[in-house]
Formats: C-alpha cells, structure tokens, sequence
C-alpha cells in the first residue's frame, strides 16, 4: 500500500535496503553457520529459499479465494454455510489430494485436545453435506480436523479447480476457545468454514491436526462473503462492509458514514438506540470483501455498542476503525480511541503503513486471552486499563504477523507472537505505564530460565504446551528481539524490522529466513546471537566478580558471564553523596569473551553497584549487587 508523501521516504529506504540485501551480501561461510534442517535445505536446492533471508528465484505459493455465503442461527447456535473456492496450484508439483482445515472438529466426540472443553459443546462434528470438485461429486475422509479429498484427477501444476461445499455446524456457547458465544444472542465466528490447507515449498501439505493449542497458517487469498442474520441483529467482520446503506437504517448508516470521516470516535449504534423500539437495521444479508488476505471472521449481536472513528494521514486511505462491545465492557469505551493511537503509532514509528483498510475491536470472548485475525480481533473485557491497552495493541500488531507477513503460527508460533508482544512496548508504557509485557516476561525468563520449561524457541510449536509454550514462543523470543534491537541500535532494528516485512509480506518466511534477512540487513553475523536465544536453551547469569581501586581517581569493576545467553551489561554506580553513573553495553560485549573489566575514572567513593535492570533477565541476582 502506498503512503502520503510524509512515508514515501520510508518506503524508499526499505526499498533500498532490500537492494542493498540483494547486492552486498555477507562474505564467507558464515552464513550456513546457523543449524538448519533438512526441509529448508532443501528449498535450498529447488531455489525456492535463499542465504540471504529474500526468497529464490523459483519460490512459488498457491493460493485460494473463497465466495461463501453463511446463516448464523442464534436460537440453535448453528452456522449454516456453502462456498465456492477457486484453488491456483503455482507449485512445480501434480497434487494427488487436496487437504482442507475443519476445525471446528475441535469439538467432536473423541477429538484429541489441548483444551478443556465443557460437555454441552462437544458434538459429532462439521456436518459436510457436499463436496464437490470441478462439478463433480468427491468421496473424502475425515482425520481429525481435515478432511483429505483423493483426486481423480490431479491438479496439474499451474492449474486450478473450483471446489464447491456446504456444511454446518453447532456453535460452541460455554467454551472460550477462540470463538463461540458470548451470551444468548452474541457470537464470535472464527475458523468458522472448510479451508485449504497450506501447501508449500518446504513440507507439502500442512498435515497437523488443530488441537486446540497452537493457531494457525494459510495461504492468501480474496474473500467475498454474505451473513445472513436474524431481523435486527448487526454484524461486523474481516474486510469493508459493502452493503451498509442496505443492511443499517438510515439513522445508523448517517452515523456510520460520519465515523468513516471523523478523526473523533462516533457512537454509531448506543443504548439508546436499541432502547428506542426504532429499527437497528433493515435488510439482514451482510456482503463484506477482503482481498489479499489469509483468512476472514465475523461476530453478530442484537444489543451491542457500535463506535467507529477514522485514522487519517498515515497511509494513502483513510483507515476505518471500529469497537463493538456489550454494555457491561466498561473498558471498551475507550478502545476505539485505543486502536487508533496504536495504529498511528505502528504506522509512523515502527515505521511501516497498516496494511489493511480497517480494523475491528470485538468484545466477542468471556475468558481472559484474545485472538487475532484479519483486520478484526477477539478481544476480552478487563478490569484495568493497562490490560486494556495491552491486548488492544498486541492484537493490532498481529495484523503485520502473521497476517501481513504469513508466518506458520501452527508450528513456529514466536514469529508472530514475539514481534507482537515486542512491537507496541514504547506505545504501552507512552499509553499506560502499569503493564509491562517485557519487564515481566524478563521476570519470567529470571525465574525458569534455568529450569525444564526452557527449551530452545526453535522447537515445532506443536510440541510445547502451557507454561513451556508460553514462556518459549512469547517471553524469551520478546526478550531477545528487544536485546537485539539494543544491539543494533533503535533506528538499525527498524530499518531491518521493515525490511523484512517489506520482502516477505504475502509470503512464508521461515525462522532462517528471518535471521539470514536480518544478518544481511544489518550487514553483520548475528549468528553468535541467534544460536544461544533460539535455537538453544541457554540462561541468562551475569555477576559483579569483583571491584578494585587501581589508582586513586580510577576502579577496576570487572563483570563475569555465568549463563551462556548473551544480555545487555547494565551498571549503575551509587556514589557516597547519592549521585549516579549508568554503565550500558549491549549483549555484544560479550560477543568474543564471558568477562568484562570496565574502568571507572573517579575521586568519588563508590557506596554501591547495581548490576542489571527490568529488561534484563538474571536467573541468579545474588551477585549483581556490591555494597561498601
């Protein structure tokens, strides 16, 4: 998307920074340092992937766009629903079979899960009434949450089909797995239709079973869907609303059409309203398009409140924005206006534009974790407003991963996870200074760094559960982006930041993919960084070893690296009359050696030495103190 002349300079330096990845790559052979696997050495061979983080020149994607129209019948918490998938095969390969995602399966009889799931919402599963192939009718089977069509006929490479199903199924009401009811007459619907399953370069089809623990990876796509709701009920999802003056009545649609021009947030639908017996809406079909994107949700409700405002001057369009919420969410009020600064501030500070046209705040969840999709958000209520502003702005940057650039969440999950616990840091503590995500998850890292919920962030997500998966795909990963961005420098990790967003929006990039684009970026081997942070479990353990006086106007403080993971060297010297000195090195002072001597020129008398600070993590602080 292109921007307003104040970010067409920020375009041009990622473009010349791609450029710059292209022609001056790394010398030697410290590139292929970095373990790796057989798959992407593979893709290596086909040149579908490179050393230099930026995708070969025969990398390919397939892709698949969906026409569907859905009925949500909220008395029987059921969605009704048929589509038509146009599916590309852009791969070299004849494909055998087509896998597709049903996930709501989740919830059927005898389904393995990762979750606890209330008896009231476990069922016999999506109910598949046809599948049909290029008009003709296709036998399949079902395995776990996919469901594997044999083709008569294979897809031939650079060749389609059109794929056509209708399916139903019962809408969970009492378990907050990303999706299902609110109350009576609110519901979220995500992972909501049967989906082509990715098949890429590396591994083929994505073959893993949704168990509930682990999100998700698909393909883009363009999306044109219809909502059929009951008589007054309004809905609200991925992608622009494109019938608003036929579904909303005239009095709502004029203040729908204000919020879409205002910089200040409009109530466009309120208690009173719904209070005053007048109309809410009027046709009940609700068409919405999203193009270019990897997925789609919607919620619907009958009594929720409606704000809407507009972000202007930061992309080339003005950017729509949206909170819905009951009235019992004392804390969305203030969202909408939320959603904004935080959209401006990824858009000018990170810096790269929002990519999408529109983004809605749904209050669709009773649990305490929200959920992110295309251009809308799963968002939950909460009692203080750091939270608040927390999970408004991590969800948004969702937006950028795994959205923008398509991550595999299913089994890389920190790619996304980190950069949006990562991103929003400096906004939430400008915003709201009450919660931190990094200063406690470096408190985490402090405290099981050094035990068995520690394992190397590289590890396939689909492996990690609880307490281990939280702490590896978003605590340690969150850290160690903000320790390499103390490394490079503020405005070096942005421009490496968007450069990798700039090369691989719309496109699959692995782990090595992100650190060969950053090494080459940046024009260092990071590789003594990535190894220990990653693809190791490795703990955090500096120590104040011992301070000397050498002379009398200088000390001799030197400083022991304990644990094997690289952290910023941070001292601050108390003086006898209370003033300070702040000491700072990044984690790459100990890039050749696991002690430091730092020489301290003073006619003071030192009282005290604090080693380290909040962002650090230290699993033995024991030793980060010396008092005279």
């Amino acid at each position: 998307m292109r921007v307003k002349n104040n970010n067409k300079m920020n375009i041009c330096i990622r473009a010349a920074i791609y450029s710059f990845v292209l022609l001056f790559p790394l010398i030697g052979k410290s590139q292929q340092k970095l373990p790796t696997h057989k798959n992407f050495d593979k893709g290596l061979q086909k040149e579908t992937r490179t050393t230099l983080g930026v995708p070969g020149a025969k990398y390919w994607q397939n892709t698949a766009s969906y026409d569907i129209n859905a009925e949500i019948i909220p008395g029987e918490k059921k969605l009704i629903g048929t589509e038509s998938i146009h599916y590309q095969n852009n791969s070299p390969d004849s494909l055998k079979q087509l896998v597709f995602h049903i996930f709501q399966n989740l919830y059927k009889k005898g389904t393995i899960r990762d979750d606890v799931v209330h008896p009231d919402d476990v069922h016999n599963g999506v109910v598949i009434k046809e599948l049909k192939i290029n008009n003709q009718i296709t036998p399949y089977r079902i395995e776990g949450t996919q469901l594997v069509a044999d083709m008569k006929q294979p897809i031939a490479s650079s060749s389609s089909v059109t794929i056509k199903v209708a399916w139903s199924f019962s809408i969970p009401s009492k378990s907050n797995i990303r999706m299902g009811a609110k109350d009576e007459t609110s519901f979220f619907l995500g992972q909501w239709f049967p989906k082509v399953a990715v098949y890429d370069d590396l591994n083929g089809w994505d073959r893993n079973i949704h168990s509930g623990g682990q999100e998700f990876y698909y393909d883009l796509g363009n999306y044109n869907y219809t909502v059929t709701a009951p008589k007054g009920y309004l809905v609200w999802g991925t992608g622009m609303l494109q019938n608003p003056n036929e579904v909303l009545a005239k009095s709502i649609y004029k203040k729908y059409q204000k919020a879409k021009k205002r910089d200040a947030v409009v109530s466009i639908v309120t208690q009173n309203d719904y209070r005053s017996g007048k109309p809410i809406t009027r046709n009940n079909k609700w068409i919405f398009e999203a193009n270019h994107v990897s997925d789609v949700a919607f919620g619907v409700s009958d009594h929720f409140l409606w704000d809407g405002t507009s972000l202007k001057g930061v992309t080339e369009k003005d950017i729509y924005i949206e909170a819905v919420y009951p009235v019992a969410s004392k804390d969305f009020i203030e969202v909408a206006e939320l959603a904004k600064k935080s959209i401006h501030y990824f858009s000018t500070e990170l810096p790269y534009p929002f990519p999408f046209p529109t983004m809605t705040l749904f209050n669709g969840t009773n649990g305490t974790s929200g959920m992110e999709y295309p251009m809308i958000a799963n968002d939950p209520s909460a009692d203080n407003r750091g939270r608040t502003v927390d999970v408004t702005a991590h969800e948004i940057a969702h937006n950028y991963f795994p959205f923008y650039v398509l991550t595999n969440e299913t089994e890389q999950a920190w790619m996304d996870e980190a950069f949006a616990a990562m991103m929003p840091y400096k906004y939430q503590q400008k915003t709201e200074p009450t919660l931190n995500r990094l200063t406690r998850y470096a408190r985490s890292m402090s405290k099981y760094a050094n035990t068995d919920r520690n394992v190397a962030s590289m590890v396939n997500s689909t492996m990690l559960r609880g307490g281990t998966s939280y702490f590896n795909l978003y605590m340690k990963p969150a850290v160690g982006l903000y320790v390499l961005q103390d490394i490079l420098g503020e405005e070096l990790f942005k421009k490496c930041l968007a450069a990798y967003i700039e090369t691989w929006r719309g496109k699959h990039p692995t782990p090595l993919d992100f650190f060969y684009h950053v090494n080459q970026t940046s024009q260092q081997n990071l590789n003594w960084f990535w190894k220990p942070w990653f693809f190791e479990n490795a703990s955090p353990d500096l120590g104040i070893e011992k301070l000397e006086k050498i002379t009398k106007d200088s000390y001799q403080i030197t400083i022991k690296k304990t644990g094997e993971l690289p952290v910023p060297l941070d001292l601050t010297v108390i003086y006898k009359d209370q003033t300070t000195q702040n000491i700072h090195y990044s984690a790459a002072v100990w890039k050749e050696n696991d002690s430091k001597t730092i020489i301290v020129k003073t006619t003071k008398q030192i009282q005290k030495i604090v080693l380290g600070n909040d962002y650090i993590p230290d699993t033995n602080s024991k030793d980060n103190y010396w008092k005279n």
